[in-house]
């Protein structure tokens, strides 16, 4: 009796820190008194600070680090800067001084003893102070400083849009100290925050007519009244005007707001003379307590925000309700100006940017509102495990809107489109909840370009940080309320809450909590659904009806297969007779092939994880059928297509339309197996009746991928390219120069073009490079039907014995896709039987202020023939049909050599515009050079120059290393896939071989038109 005592006495006492006290032994506090003054003719605030920051740990301090976030709008060298810029946004890059933000004025003192401090040696908006004496254990310091901040235009977080402000991150703010030390961090645009809690005193000093929505109660009672009274003229409005969002002129008088709020860990707050105000009341579901809602919006969407109450204390109730209830008495939803991401979740208060329509400002407003529990309440270190609040919130963002719009799941957070439209036209209607979330994360995933959940902000890629952060996080935290049972689940989650509230939460604490009160070993969950990318694929592949189990009942064997190397995770099966459902079992998780028992009961169907609640890679396999075979997934045949199904075999189609000169017009239709997520296998073909030569033409592309998990190469693709049109005649030449062998001639030919290529894509030793490297070969297959296309060089017996050639090219490319200065090289040889050619080319931007592709282009190509015995395989200086001898561009003309037809030029050799006919063509080597500039910003007009130099040893087509120049104006209608080009300068060879002052203005145009680049298949897939 006595030992089981001792033992249940000493389980108690390791029990209770295990996970209740794992973060509570100790927490810093830090309490702010803070008056500032707003001065909204130079955005600035003067301010004055007081902290008491308060040691509860068992260290003795020697200094405090600061956070001066308004730094890192000071300019381009910031954490911030990069970030931003590496995340694709050029904004801030080209910001001028006065639109940029910094703080300054900084005088720290303790009492009247000036302390000394230090910037950090990286990041300006980091500073480390020196204390006078060290703080002790459970001992104090209070710190004063006065402070000045100039205000950036709004780029991400803090800032001002004309008299709208946005103050956040605004302030001195001690770093936070825990158990693992200090946590410097510079502001990040993706990456938030960590802080410690405090009491915050702040009064705020600005003209008399701004409407401001803060963190903490307000104590000005006049100032609550007529807040209240505007609230009552809002809700009584008809109508807004919704095209008039000017500022009116600022009050010449003053008024002082003060806010006052215990156990908060920021202040954040807004300020508009243009809000409208609505007011609201909810009584929280627990303690029968009152909370105040507020929702301030200026005229912008009006029209929408006008609902905004309403979705504020929905939020706080479904919280309050799945969580435990709100902690203070009031919260704030507003309407802002924000850079970074649709809202911004603040202690209290929430700012919101343009929604859109109504759905997604619920959506939002939803999530930020919860972010009072995940990260407010609930104070995980952003920074490091952003998936603690981000994941977290979102699951219950997908929850509320399952539970209020259970048709539709979360089909509602799409934005700028309703519901139905999502419904309807992607073909959500029977799919399994949350598919937005699963989408996201299958978009990366299934080309191996996901990165693990537990990574910190900073690591993880743009694309990541939303659809692993929020999706795959999201999705896993409905895995376990399937797994646990959602009785079980909320539960434990609302112990969560109370445990942990007002504290540094982390994830071993969330995983001991877990582990205690299911008795369930979570490796599975943490370690590797979390911690990995590694994936999961179930399959049923067959049932044994007849069996019965150790205790003699009747069951079923299900043969259940995992991948070898995907995650042992739980799974469930469900059996289904007709649409109902019988019975579901859950089964802990394995990885290859299993026997599990299934009771014998009468159904017609198996599936697995029938609830959707486990983000497998590939869900089409999941059915099993007892009749009418085993897999049973019928073909769906569906116009424009949907994202995957994976209850059935898609065939997407749509009806096409196609032109070239010869062919006339085609009829036909596109059909492909995918637009998104990817799949590993990917066809798209485009089969086309001419009308002009009665004949079956068009294209089609397969591609079979490979995604190594491991190793240097990160992707391999195997690809089949196949086209076949007709490319012409030899009328298509003129005849009063040809001979009369060739006059003889005018027979439409045919090609097909059959290219069989593996390209590898090299695994990138940082995902957040953007840098991308590729080794590709192709095996360029020609066949024609009557001669080849070489008949600008008349010699008629080699091209009727030339019908057909082949090339193999192997080619070596880097593109660094970076917002700023992006590059390129590519090197490639070619060879035939009759010749090889090596050639290279460097792509260079470098940008302007204004649009992506603004700035100056430059392209440099050279090419050299090791061997040439082949008639009519050169380098051009302008790549026209008759000159494409690898056939990788679809033309209007081919073979055209005068008119409007020949006028299309492709970016290829030399990359010159006006077609030139004989001019230009190197059978021994090129040298070119490419310039194209911006010339306005956000006037799709630039003004180019093409230099070209070579040799070439032919008797028909003589050049001896002479300088060719051009120059004029394009139009940039789509960069790179449509352009316009006006030749307006150019060399006196030009002038000899070709009358160019004798064109019209028509007809010294030349376009680049891109026709399969843009193709909206590929640039889909090509986008994820």
């Amino acid at each position: 009796m006595m030992r089981q005592t001792l033992i249940s006495f000493l389980f108690i006492f390791c029990y209770i820190p295990l996970f209740s006290q794992s973060t509570d032994d100790w927490q810093q506090t830090v309490n702010y008194e803070i008056d500032v003054t707003l001065n909204d003719k130079k955005h600035e605030l003067d301010g004055r600070m007081e902290i008491e920051y308060i040691n509860n740990s068992p260290d003795t301090l020697d200094f405090i680090y600061f956070h001066l976030w308004p730094n890192a709008y000071k300019d381009q060298s910031t954490a911030f800067a990069k970030q931003f810029l590496e995340n694709g946004n050029a904004d801030f890059y080209f910001s001028i001084e006065k639109d940029r933000g910094y703080i300054d004025q900084l005088r720290f003192k303790v009492g009247d003893e000036k302390l000394k401090w230090e910037p950090d040696r990286e990041h300006k908006d980091i500073a480390k102070l020196i204390l006078p004496e060290p703080v002790l254990p459970n001992s104090k310091v209070l710190i004063n400083t006065p402070f000045h901040v100039k205000l950036p235009v709004t780029y991400s977080r803090m800032g001002h849009q004309g008299q709208a402000y946005q103050i956040t991150q605004w302030y001195p703010k001690p770093a936070v100290y825990d158990q693992d030390g200090w946590h410097p961090m510079p502001y990040l645009d993706q990456g938030e925050f960590y802080s410690e809690f405090g009491r915050y005193d702040v009064e705020i000093t600005l003209p008399q007519n701004y409407v401001v929505g803060a963190t903490g109660d307000l104590q000005n009672e006049e100032e609550l009244q007529w807040l209240t009274e505007k609230a009552k003229e809002t809700a009584e409005k008809k109508s807004y005007s919704l095209w008039d969002n000017s500022f009116p002129p600022s009050d010449t008088t003053y008024k002082t707001l003060q806010y006052i709020q215990d156990n908060v860990h920021d202040f954040a707050w807004f300020a508009d003379k243009r809000y409208h105000v609505l007011k609201g009341e909810v009584m929280l579901p627990r303690s029968g307590e009152k909370v105040t809602t507020w929702a301030m919006f200026t005229n912008e969407e009006a029209d929408l925000w006008k609902h905004s109450i309403g979705y504020i204390n929905e939020a706080v109730l479904f919280y309050s309700k799945h969580l435990g209830d709100y902690p203070y008495r009031q919260v704030t939803g507003l309407q802002g100006g924000l850079g970074a991401g649709s809202g911004m979740e603040y202690p209290m208060v929430t700012v919101i940017g343009y929604a859109g329509n109504d759905t997604y400002l619920e959506d939002v407003l939803l999530h930020e509102v919860g972010h009072n529990w995940f990260q407010g309440i609930l104070a995980s270190n952003e920074r490091d495990n952003p998936w603690m609040d981000e994941g977290m919130n979102s699951y219950y963002e997908s929850r509320y809107l399952e539970e209020k719009y259970p048709k539709l799941g979360s089909y509602d957070s799409l934005p700028n489109v309703t519901a139905e439209n999502v419904v309807d036209n992607l073909g959500f209607s029977d799919f399994y909840a949350t598919p937005y979330n699963y989408y996201w994360y299958l978009l990366y995933a299934r080309q191996a370009k996901d990165q693990p959940v537990t990574l910190d902000s900073e690591t993880l890629t743009d694309d990541n940080y939303g659809a692993m952060i929020y999706g795959k996080a999201a999705l896993a935290m409905r895995y376990l309320e399937g797994y646990l049972g959602k009785a079980t689940f909320d539960q434990i989650m609302q112990q969560y809450y109370e445990t942990y509230k007002f504290k540094h939460v982390s994830p071993s604490d969330f995983r001991t909590l877990l582990e205690h009160e299911t008795g369930k070993d979570l490796s599975w969950f943490f370690d590797e659904l979390l911690n990995t990318n590694k994936t999961i694929d179930y399959k049923a592949n067959y049932i044994y009806r007849y069996g019965k189990n150790d205790a003699g009942q009747k069951v079923h064997r299900v043969e259940v297969k995992n991948k070898k190397d995907a995650i042992a995770a739980p799974f469930s099966l469900t059996a289904f007779k007709g649409d109902s459902v019988i019975a579901t079992r859950w089964y802990e998780g394995f990885a290859g092939t299993r026997k599990v028992e299934f009771p014998a009961l009468k159904y017609d169907k198996l599936r697995i994880d029938a609830g959707g609640y486990v983000p497998e890679i590939n869900r089409r396999n999941n059915n099993y059928n007892l009749k009418g075979g085993k897999r049973g997934r019928p073909i769906q045949l569906k116009l424009f297509g949907s994202l995957e199904d994976e209850h059935h075999k898609q065939i997407f189609y749509t009806p096409m339309l196609g032109f070239n000169k010869y062919d006339g017009l085609m009829l036909g239709a596109a059909f492909y197996n995918s637009l998104a997520p990817r799949k590993r296998v990917e066809y798209f073909a485009v089969p086309m009746f001419s009308l002009n030569a009665a004949d079956l033409v068009g294209t089609a592309n397969i591609q079979y991928h490979l995604l190594p998990k491991k190793g240097v190469v990160n992707r391999l693709t195997f690809g089949l390219d196949v086209h076949r049109f007709t490319e012409g005649n030899l009328s298509a030449f003129p005849k009063e120069t040809a001979p009369p062998e060739i006059q003889q001639i005018d027979e439409d030919v045919q090609y097909l073009r059959f290219v069989p290529s593996a390209t590898l894509t090299f695994r990138p030793k940082d995902a957040r490079s953007s840098v991308e490297k590729q080794l590709q070969f192709r095996h360029i297959n020609m066949n024609r039907e009557s001669f080849s296309q070489d008949t600008a060089f008349y010699n008629v017996e080699r091209l009727l014995r030339n019908n057909s050639y082949s090339i193999n090219e192997l080619s070596l490319s880097l593109n660094d896709k970076r917002r700023i200065h992006p590059y390129g090289f590519n090197v490639q040889l070619q060879q035939s039987k009759d010749f090889s050619l090596a050639s290279a080319e460097v792509k260079y931007l470098l940008s302007y202020k204004g649009g992506k592709h603004d700035g100056l282009d430059v392209r440099l190509f050279g090419g050299y023939f090791l061997k040439n015995d082949a008639i009519g395989i050169a380098l051009t200086m302008s790549d026209t049909g008759p000159r494409d001898f690898v056939y990788d561009d679809l033309l209007l003309g081919r073979n055209e050599v005068s008119g409007f037809f020949s006028q299309q030029v492709t970016m290829q050799h030399g990359g010159f515009k006006i077609p030139l006919g004989s001019v230009g063509f190197a059978n021994e080597y090129l040298l070119a050079a490419n310039l194209k500039t911006t010339l306005l910003s956000k006037i799709p007009v630039k003004a180019y120059f093409n230099f070209g130099y070579g040799k070439s040893s032919s008797s028909l087509i003589p050049w001896s290393e002479k300088l060719l120049v051009e120059g004029g104006l394009a139009l940039i209608v789509v960069p790179n896939r449509f352009e316009v080009y006006l030749p307006l300068v150019y060399s006196d060879d030009f002038q000899k071989r070709i009358d160019i002052s004798g064109l019209k203005l028509l007809q010294r145009v030349s376009f680049l038109l891109d026709i399969d680049g843009l193709n909206p298949v590929k640039l889909l897939r090509g986008a994820f």
